[in-house]
């Protein structure tokens, strides 16, 4: 499980470096300042690149959420770092 985490991390860190990416983040500012907020890079970015932030709700295929339920990772009282108790009753 930690080996296909770390892969997903690589290749998203990847993107950023892509020319996709800097088509889509990197414009002209609308401002003098160099420190004024770019409202459209923003909503690329977090329209494109951040898959979950501050999300109520998030769509998954079938096959991922029952993998999640064996696995424990839905259970709404377990704390990150604890054990996780697998329970496979009929």
């Amino acid at each position: 499980m930690f080996e296909g985490f770390v892969s997903a991390i690589e290749a998203y860190m990847a993107s950023f470096t892509t020319e996709e990416f800097y088509r889509r983040t990197v414009s002209v500012t609308n401002s003098d300042n160099p420190f004024a907020f770019n409202e459209e890079s923003n909503l690329q970015y977090m329209k494109r690149y951040i898959l979950v932030f501050r999300r109520v709700s998030v769509d998954v295929s079938h096959d991922l959420y029952i993998r999640y339920c064996k696995l424990g990772y839905l259970d709404p009282d377990h704390t990150m770092g604890k054990h996780v108790a697998i329970s496979f009753g009929q």
